[in-house]
């Protein structure tokens, strides 16, 4: 993969609608998506150029070939619907891609044509768009070695993140917080600024609700992104409640930020993932609303308000709420 494709690298904190996010990007004609390649499909890179990509805060143009012919292949772990109509070949035809998306995931021995058949070429001259919601572990320097012309910092409030979270371990769509994953969390997080400045302990930690634990997660993830921003000037910071309340508005904005032309596919993806007009049932994404990107029309963006305790309010508030609207003040005039 030439450098004539460009990369676009979103991250966000998990449940910040990041595959939303992405896939509004993603429905633009002249952008494709690899989800979550690093931290899904991490094995393809290899052990060596993995190791470099997380360590080595840049890599060598040999080892930037490797890992961009990377993320050039197509994968069906790292392709996932709804796929959108593109410029060029098979990749136009997105009832065709996401039936042999299907017939590839059900039989594995077709990999090596469905890989043939939507690769990126060199010449194809795309934006191609990774986006992760892991950890900022290493991020910093995965950031560097990949070399994005586009760094995208998502940020929703913290209050629909964390409902989403709790409300995800009570149906049983995301792992259980325990006491042996706060302990992991801790341990890599003791020496963190926010960590020292709270004097957090494990004993403290275990202790807490789920709410204030993620609270504490969200506050300290944000503020490595800050702190990211430092090297990586031109980052964006965009606000998801703001692309909910106004999303025509805030999508032209950072279409234009990113050199893309706003066009009536993506309008479509607009209206239909918000429910002004029904979408085709055989490209939407998930057949779990939780994971969509398709709403209704009813979606309520306060809907953490019947999820989380006055006292969960309380808690997040401690930990995100002037931090939050210092991220806003600080990097919301002058981006979108």
């Amino acid at each position: 993969m030439k450098n004539s494709n460009e990369l676009i690298f979103i991250a966000g904190f998990p449940r910040s609608g990041t595959t939303w996010f992405s896939n509004l990007l993603n429905s633009h004609e002249k952008v494709i998506y690899r989800h979550e390649i690093i931290g899904r499909n991490y094995d393809s890179f290899g052990e060596e150029l993995m190791n470099a990509l997380k360590m080595n805060h840049g890599l060598s143009d040999i080892e930037y070939k490797q890992a961009m012919d990377v993320i050039a292949q197509a994968d069906v772990n790292v392709d996932k619907p709804p796929f959108f109509k593109k410029g060029l070949g098979f990749f136009g035809l997105p009832r065709v891609h996401y039936f042999c998306w299907l017939a590839t995931k059900a039989l594995p021995f077709l990999k090596d044509i469905y890989n043939y058949i939507f690769n990126v070429s060199d010449e194809s001259n795309w934006k191609v768009l990774v986006k992760e919601t892991r950890t900022t572990k290493n991020l910093d320097s995965i950031l560097k070695g990949l070399r994005a012309e586009n760094i995208i910092y998502l940020v929703r409030l913290p209050y629909g993140t964390i409902a989403s979270h709790i409300k995800g371990e009570a149906i049983g769509t995301m792992e259980k917080t325990t006491k042996e994953s706060k302990s992991e969390w801790f341990e890599y997080n003791k020496n963190h600024t926010y960590t020292q400045s709270i004097n957090l302990t494990l004993d403290e930690l275990n202790a807490m609700s789920t709410a204030e634990y993620y609270a504490i997660q969200w506050r300290i993830y944000h503020e490595d992104l800050v702190r990211f921003k430092k090297g990586f000037t031109d980052a964006i910071f965009c606000f998801y409640d703001d692309f909910v309340s106004h999303p025509v508005k805030e999508t032209k904005s950072l279409l234009q930020l990113i050199s893309l032309q706003y066009n009536e596919q993506v309008e479509n993806f607009i209206e239909s993932s918000t429910g002004k007009i029904s979408s085709p049932s055989i490209l939407k994404d998930s057949n779990n609303d939780y994971y969509s990107v398709y709403r209704q029309a009813s979606y309520d963006k306060e809907a953490w308000k019947k999820v989380l305790t006055d006292d969960d309010i309380e808690k997040i508030n401690k930990h995100t709420q002037d931090y939050y609207q210092n991220l806003r003040n600080t990097f919301r005039v002058g981006n979108l």
